[in-house]
C-alpha cells in the first residue's frame, strides 16, 4: 500500500520507558491494571515470544496527545468518510472523518466517532447538522480528491458551505435531502440512527438507507465494486494518507479436517 503526504519488555513486571516530549511509563507489575494481565495459575503455560526492543504504554498514565498518536499510528489505514449534510436552514456542509466503519451489514449501519478536541465538548458542524436535519451522504475518497478532501478540514465558520467555498461539484441524492460530492465513486445516502457519547468521542450510528455507485467502478456482477478501479484513500497516522491501489488476494482456507 503506496504512502502519501499532503502538505498543510521482555516480560510483563520489567519497567520500561519512552523518551522524548510524549513519554510514557509502562505500568508496573504489582498494579491493579497490571495484575489484570497476569496469567491465571489454572492455565497451562504457553510460550510466547515477546518483541525484545518493545516499549510498554498504559493509557491509563498517557497524555491524550501520546494516546492519539498511538492509536491513529497503530490502526491504519482507516477509511474516510467525507460526510456532506445541510442544516436547517439548507446550507450545506462536508468534513472528513476517519474514526468510521460498518457496524452491521443487515440492515447496513454505519458508525462515525466525532473526537473532542477540548474539554468544551462541542460538537463538529457535520453533527449538529446531523442533530438538527437527520440526513447525510457518507462520499468514498479517490487520491485524485484528497487534496480537496484535506481541504474542507479548514476551521469554517458554522454556517459557511466548504462546498461552495471551494467549488465542489455536487450531484441529488435519491433519498436524503443531502446532497452528494459529484466525484465520489460510490456515496452512501443515510439518516441518522443514534448517537452515543463515550469517554472524549460522541459515535454516531447512520442507517444507510441508499447507495450509489458510479458505473465506471461496478463490479462485473453488476452487485459490488471493483476497488481495483476506485483508486480510494486511507488515513494513517500525522499527515499521511495511504493508497489503496496495491493490493493482493489470499483466498479463505477451508476448516480445519
Amino acid at each position: 500500500m503506496g504512502i502519501m503526504h499532503l502538505e498543510q519488555s521482555h516480560h510483563i513486571g520489567i519497567r520500561i520507558t519512552s523518551t522524548g516530549p510524549t513519554a510514557a511509563t509502562a505500568t508496573h507489575l504489582h498494579s491493579p491494571r497490571a495484575a489484570l494481565m497476569c496469567p491465571s495459575a489454572d492455565l497451562p503455560s504457553v510460550d510466547i515470544a515477546q518483541p525484545p526492543d518493545a516499549t510498554h504504554f498504559d493509557p491509563a498514565s498517557c497524555n491524550g496527545r501520546t494516546l492519539y498518536q498511538l492509536l491513529t499510528g497503530g490502526v491504519v489505514p482507516r477509511p474516510i468518510a467525507w460526510i456532506s449534510t445541510i442544516n436547517r436552514a439548507g446550507v450545506t456542509n462536508l468534513a472528513p472523518f476517519s474514526f468510521f466503519t460498518v457496524v452491521s451489514v443487515d440492515p447496513p449501519i454505519f458508525a462515525v466517532t466525532q473526537v473532542y478536541p477540548g474539554p468544551h465538548r462541542k460538537n463538529k458542524d457535520t453533527v449538529v447538522n446531523l442533530l438538527e436535519t437527520k440526513e447525510c451522504v457518507v462520499n468514498v475518497v479517490s487520491d485524485a480528491m484528497a487534496a480537496t478532501m484535506n481541504a474542507t478540514c479548514a476551521d469554517y465558520p458554522y454556517g459557511t458551505s466548504e462546498i461552495d467555498a471551494l467549488a465542489i461539484k455536487t450531484v441529488h441524492s435519491s433519498v436524503v435531502r443531502v446532497p452528494g460530492v459529484a466525484n465520489s465513486s460510490v456515496r452512501f445516502e443515510c439518516t441518522l440512527r443514534d448517537t452515543l457519547d463515550i469517554g472524549n468521542g460522541r459515535v454516531v450510528l447512520l442507517n444507510v438507507v441508499h447507495i450509489a455507485v458510479d458505473n465506471a467502478v461496478l463490479g462485473h456482477d453488476g452487485n459490488s465494486i471493483d476497488t481495483t478501479l476506485t483508486h480510494l484513500v486511507g488515513r494513517l497516522g500525522g499527515d499521511a494518507y495511504a493508497r489503496t491501489d496495491d493490493q493482493f488476494s489470499i483466498i479463505r482456507p477451508p476448516p480445519p479436517k
